[in-house]
């Protein structure tokens, strides 16, 4: 009868405290961000005051441990207390839906995709990495320097992957139009969040600074005798080491090489200089652009139809800035160089489908596919909704890579090693901006 007794009571114990945690986070999910902000500000404060407390009582412990054995029912005491609050410690926070005991359910291992050897997760869509073989793009390695400044344990790679963005925004050709959290921004504690408001846009600036206080594309041409001096002064936060191994390594960036040797070109005024929208280059195969694939410079009488292909203008003092728009092949490279060292570009709307010859004849596509002009979207995320349309109704079937299939495929996890996923707080920026 006793032990009947003691189940129930404390099965009605669990039962209550189960409640009152119900009637808990309820209470705080009605409550204004406000109020959570200062609820969950007290609590942590709360904490850190217990986690001092019993690192004071465990010095204590360890130094009544060498005390007479007569003490040892208060050393006991003292421990247990201690132990419970640590327990104490792991219990969820008031407002948190976190239970009280995780239990966590394993994902069942499947294969690898057949056709691009993506990792799998269960319950993955087969099609999602590689449309089932017909999307296939080539991988490059990237310098030894700049792998081992993102793969390496030393004090040195830790600042440079703390600090990515800024050396990434450092040494950007574009510059970066966008309004973010800048608190969650600067926390070099916990967990990264890149947030963002609104779109993000790239601009490209003139070659010559208004203020003789050079940025982005013009700390490659202008004063570039002091390069090194011009570029620490972009932040307090750079190492002079990194800064130099980062400009030694981008010395075989096509854009670099271009920028650098217009230093010596007299009259650059005169002449039409021009970064091409699109390089080319079949992504489909292992092949790194050159300068005259990237860039173009002409006498400015000399100009004709012939060389007009889409592109975006530097001027070498207008005032204003050109946008580059996200559907260009360069927007990737231009940004993100620490991400593209080699200037290899980014997705645009020409890249090629592998056609595989086992689809069936309702899965042949379209050459002439009945789309909106993807110089009509305004925005990245119109254009993504429109495919995701397209794909929904499966009306088209088109022989070109879409935005959404590009970016799927890039940031797979396979065995080659993606260097991309190892960028931490470049990653968040550059996932946010694709």
């Amino acid at each position: 009868m006793s032990s009947n007794r003691n189940h129930k009571n404390v099965h009605a114990f669990q039962k209550s405290n189960a409640d009152r945690n119900a009637r808990r986070r309820e209470l705080y999910r009605l409550m204004p961000p406000e109020e959570k902000e200062i609820l969950l500000a007290r609590r942590r404060a709360k904490r850190a005051e217990m986690r001092k407390h019993n690192l004071s009582e465990s010095s204590m412990n360890n130094d009544l441990t060498t005390a007479s054995s007569s003490n040892s029912t208060i050393i006991s005491v003292a421990q247990s207390s201690n132990l419970m609050r640590q327990r104490m410690l792991l219990l969820p926070e008031i407002g948190s839906t976190m239970p009280s005991e995780i239990n966590y359910i394993k994902l069942k291992e499947v294969s690898n995709c057949q056709f691009c050897k993506a990792i799998k997760f269960e319950y993955e869509q087969p099609a999602f990495c590689c449309s089932n073989g017909s999307v296939q793009l080539s991988t490059h390695e990237i310098p030894i320097d700049l792998k081992n400044l993102y793969l390496e344990n030393t004090e040195l790679s830790k600042h440079f992957r703390t600090y990515i963005r800024t050396y990434n925004n450092t040494f950007a050709f574009t510059s970066l139009g966008v309004t973010y959290d800048k608190e969650l921004a600067k926390r070099n504690n916990g967990i990264y969040t890149f947030r963002v408001q609104g779109q993000m846009y790239h601009f490209i600036n003139d070659l010559i600074p208004i203020d003789k206080k050079g940025k982005n594309l013009q700390l490659y041409f202008f004063d570039s005798e002091n390069e090194l001096r011009n570029r620490m002064a972009c932040s307090n936060k750079l190492n002079e080491y990194v800064v130099r191994t980062l400009m030694e390594i981008l010395k075989i960036n096509p854009y670099s090489m271009f920028l650098k040797s217009l230093v010596d070109v007299p009259q650059l005024s005169d002449f039409y200089i021009a970064l091409k929208c699109d390089s080319g280059i079949d992504q489909r195969i292992y092949n790194l652009p050159t300068v005259s694939e990237v860039v173009g410079i002409w006498v400015e009488q000399d100009i004709t139809d012939s060389i007009l292909t889409p592109h975006i203008r530097i001027y070498t003092k207008s005032d204003k800035s050109q946008l580059v728009n996200y559907y260009y092949g360069c927007y990737d490279p231009l940004q993100y160089p620490l991400l593209y060292p080699y200037g290899q570009g980014g997705w645009h709307c020409g890249i090629k489908k592998i056609k595989c010859s086992s689809r069936t004849s309702t899965q042949v596509y379209c050459e002439q596919e009945q789309l909106p002009s993807i110089k009509n979207m305004c925005s990245i995320d119109g254009l993504l909704n429109m495919e995701a349309e397209v794909m929904l109704k499966q009306k088209h079937k088109r022989d070109t890579i879409s935005c959404r299939e590009y970016y799927c495929y890039k940031l797979q996890i396979r065995d080659d090693e993606n260097i991309v996923l190892h960028a931490g707080r470049l990653f968040q920026q550059y996932v946010v901006d694709e």
